[in-house]
């Protein structure tokens, strides 16, 4: 080996045992690397999503990690913990809330090694079992704490976010080549007595009354804009199957601004509140009852409702 001076690197007398050691240098620096804990930087989706600002930024924030299991992959359980700056009877109500949601979490889901696989949801005594149809056989990957889906379908990426009993689905539509309708066989069913469509939310009801829902989809265009009406959900019986179908159409997807984002959300469901809202505060006072307060729903909200035994549902407050 020479070096631009026409002069030898290594000399001459013990090359042999310069190159041993030059060999056991690069050796130890390569298991140095590869020893060095993952980054959790934001991976190149999740930074696409972010640029879509305020309706992405509360369901991006730090959630549940995911853990490989026998079926696929499942959110780790994480113990909770009490925010900073909790009054004494605030810090109480906090861990009175947390006792009692120390059980089983109320939304389990299990998501695929390939998303073709289908995704399978469990809560309020039911198993749900969502298989998408002519999507792609995308390995998932885990990056930054979040599951993604790269291509799952063209021009498609998928991340699911679970946080606070939900399980956020993101569908990423870089450009107009990406489909405008995205089918899902509904191919396990169990402790379902009733699905229907309400309110352009999926409501899978069993044998108490007690709801599993998937709510009403939004959509967001570049620059952060939520459309109205821009995607919703269809339910049939394909030549009088027995297994039912769901579609999540885009609506005149012509006019909307590529790239866009779409978010169907798994959700347990007891009661309506009387506003809908997302990322909100939710607070269970010392009496029992609960408090929601704030949130998101195309703006941020400032209004307050409280429900409990003795509200016999949602009352707004304030």
């Amino acid at each position: 080996m020479k070096c631009l001076k026409g002069r030898s690197i290594i000399p001459k007398t013990h090359s042999f045992q310069a190159w041993l050691v030059l060999a056991a240098c690069l050796i130890g620096l390569g298991l140095w690397h590869f020893s060095q804990p993952a980054s959790n930087a934001p991976g190149k989706l999740e930074k696409q999503l972010q640029g879509f600002g305020a309706p992405l930024a509360a369901a991006l924030a730090p959630n549940s990690s995911f853990e490989r299991t026998a079926g696929g992959y499942q959110p780790k359980p994480e113990p909770p913990q009490a925010p900073t700056g909790l009054k004494p009877e605030e810090l109480q109500a906090w861990t009175a809330m947390a006792e009692r949601q120390s059980g089983p979490p109320p939304l389990v889901p299990t998501f695929p090694e390939q998303y073709s696989s289908g995704t399978e949801v469990r809560g309020q005594g039911m198993a749900i079992t969502l298989k998408p149809l002519g999507s792609r056989a995308a390995p998932a990957q885990i990056e930054n704490g979040k599951l993604v889906y790269h291509e799952a379908y063209p021009s498609t990426d998928i991340m699911q976010v679970v946080r606070e009993g939900r399980s956020e689905e993101f569908l990423f539509l870089r450009d107009r080549q990406a489909p405008q309708r995205f089918e899902y066989e509904i191919s396990q069913i169990s402790g379902v007595k009733d699905i229907s469509l309400q309110n352009n939310s999926v409501h899978f009801k069993n044998a108490k009354g007690q709801l599993l829902q998937i709510e009403a989809p939004w959509l967001v265009e570049t620059g952060g804009q939520k459309v109205a009406n821009a995607v919703h959900w269809e339910l049939s019986y394909p030549n009088g199957q027995v297994q039912p179908r769901l579609a999540l159409v885009v609506n005149n997807a012509a006019q909307l601004k590529y790239p866009v984002v779409i978010d169907p959300t798994w959700a347990v469901t007891s009661g309506n509140l009387n506003t809908a809202r997302r990322y909100h505060t939710a607070t269970l006072l010392p009496n029992g009852q609960v408090l929601v307060a704030g949130g998101y729903n195309g703006s941020y909200l400032s209004s307050v409702s409280l429900n409990g035994q003795r509200c016999n549902g949602w009352v707004k407050s304030f």
